[in-house]
């Protein structure tokens, strides 16, 4: 039989693997229109044997025309061969509108009747010039076809990390070991190098990961770059990688080399082709992981694990012993331009008095300003996301001249053997350079917190402070989507996120914490 594979797609035939065999019912499938990972090979086609519910490569000339010499090929039927002339018939009553006599159904009659009528019943609706549209298959044989494909793509997948595993110094090349540490997953699926000892989790996908893959995580999960994407693959957070794939939903993105070999090379094709592709990561749709050998964790573990890089106190143990006693609280809130900190300190009904809002080489030696007992600077500092304050360290320049301050302020401090508390917040979307700097100079790491808004560079905050900041404090921020571009009104955390000023959630910690765990009201 002549088959033009693409152009006879779902087309019922009468099939056998050798000229000995007995023909079977079947449907010719184009794996390339399914998307399947099987190879394709010259003068043969993949034919699915229907009640069979199994694929075969089977020569062109052991396929034949179901329509054509019926009573030959059904002859002698019974059990799954039978019922797979059935399953044909059923289909093909759909495909063509005739119906089979309810007297005859499921009954020994029904292929005599076949036999007998099959070719007057469809004569008129036969041949690729007079079909319209594609044939069309069953939805419960599609799912079936994708069940074992998926088996298929999963088995490939894994002999493809097992060759891409690598070895530690030291050990030598067995194949049984790298099985082992496959099945154990006891390998780092960032560099995919062997480690028996292995113990830190993936943040975003199921496994593990090795301690310098670990602190690269830390350090390149949150950065963001101008095109709305992070720096570094997702998988492996390798600067190596150049060539990479952007999610068009979240911020994510995968190197080639992650993909092929995670994802199988015909998925990778797939994905690079795909205008509108959802990553294995923010599953927007469920197509999303299908070819992927990696299990990604839940939304809320994922949002969780990243959190966890950057925590908050979870006790009291971190607190400073002596609280001050402060009957008002005062204040430089550096370049407040939104007056967010008066705003929520009025919410918060704790007295204050602001001392001064701007940067001045003088201000450490105004007596006011030596009796402050809280230095605050929020980053960017206003409400139009300005792109220029991402532009190359934007972030240190602010962070320089409030650590001027805070040394200065520091050493006043110290004199008068009094308390400074001070906190500077910004962007978590800034370089690994500037959070690393940032963190070297006030001897801080930052903690992670959410803001409800729409500008995904925005969206996660980083707060360094000397104030005990609890998890408790926080919890309330902690629940948004910070990764994908567009976020839903349902998500939100609190119900008056559309008329806060910027920054509220983060600096709303900051003089929350400070009065409930620094602070005692004389």
């Amino acid at each position: 039989m002549k088959i033009d594979v693409n152009l006879d797609h779902g087309l019922i035939v009468w099939a056998k693997l050798s000229k000995k065999t007995e023909s079977w019912a079947g449907l010719i499938i184009s794996v390339k229109l399914m998307g399947f990972l099987f190879e394709e090979k010259p003068n043969k086609t993949w034919v699915w044997w229907l009640h069979h519910n199994t694929f075969s490569l089977v020569k062109n000339d052991l396929i034949y025309n179901f329509f054509l010499d019926f009573e030959f090929h059904s002859k002698n039927s019974s059990g799954q061969r039978k019922n797979g002339i059935l399953e044909a018939l059923e289909i093909l009553s759909v495909r063509y509108d005739f119906n089979i006599p309810e007297n005859i159904m499921n009954s020994d009659s029904l292929i005599p009747w076949a036999s007998k009528n099959i070719e007057t019943l469809t004569k008129n609706k036969m041949g690729k010039s007079k079909r319209n549209e594609p044939y069309t298959i069953p939805n419960h044989i599609i799912q079936k076809m994708v069940h074992i494909n998926l088996k298929n793509v999963h088995s490939a997948i894994n002999y493809n990390i097992e060759d891409n595993l690598k070895l530690e110094k030291g050990h030598k090349r067995n194949k049984n070991y790298f099985s082992n540490a496959k099945k154990k997953c006891q390998y780092c699926i960032a560099c995919r190098v062997i480690n028996v000892s292995i113990k830190n989790k993936h943040p975003l996908f199921q496994g593990f990961i090795c301690n310098g893959c670990n602190k690269a995580a830390k350090q390149f999960l949150m950065p963001i770059a101008k095109d709305l994407a992070n720096v570094r693959c997702s998988i492996c957070f390798s600067l190596e990688a150049t060539d990479i794939i952007l999610c068009d939903f979240c911020v994510r993105v995968f190197c080639n080399n992650c993909v092929s070999v995670f994802c199988g090379q015909q998925s990778f094709n797939k994905i690079k082709r795909d205008q509108n592709w959802a990553c294995f990561v923010c599953k927007k749709n469920s197509s999303s992981s299908l070819s992927c050998g990696l299990l990604s964790h839940s939304i809320e573990k994922q949002i969780q694990n990243i959190y966890n890089l950057y925590p908050a106190e979870n006790s009291t143990s971190g607190m400073i012993k002596n609280k001050i006693k402060c009957q008002q609280l005062q204040i430089l809130a550096l370049q407040d331009d939104q007056n967010i900190v008066s705003t929520i300190l009025e919410e918060l009904k704790f007295p204050f008095r602001l001392v001064g809002s701007n940067y001045m080489d003088d201000i450490i030696f105004d007596p006011k300003v030596q009796h402050i007992k809280l230095l605050i600077q929020y980053y960017p500092n206003c409400e139009d996301y300005n792109e220029n304050k991402f532009d190359s360290y934007g972030a240190l320049e602010e962070f320089f001249s409030f650590l001027y301050l805070k040394n200065g302020l520091k050493n006043i401090k110290n004199t008068n053997d009094e308390s400074l508390y001070w906190a500077f917040e910004s962007s978590a979307s800034i370089t690994n350079h500037e959070s690393n700097t940032i963190s070297r100079f006030l001897g801080k790491q930052p903690i992670l917190i959410s803001m409800n808004t729409k500008n995904v560079r925005q969206r996660a905050r980083f707060i360094w402070s000397n104030i005990t900041i609890l998890n408790k404090n926080i919890e309330q921020f902690i629940n948004q989507d910070i990764f994908h571009h567009d976020i839903s009104e349902k998500n939100s955390t609190n119900k008056k996120d559309q008329s806060l000023p910027w920054c509220y959630n983060s600096v709303y910690s900051i003089l929350n914490s400070l009065i409930q765990n620094n602070i005692l009201y004389a």
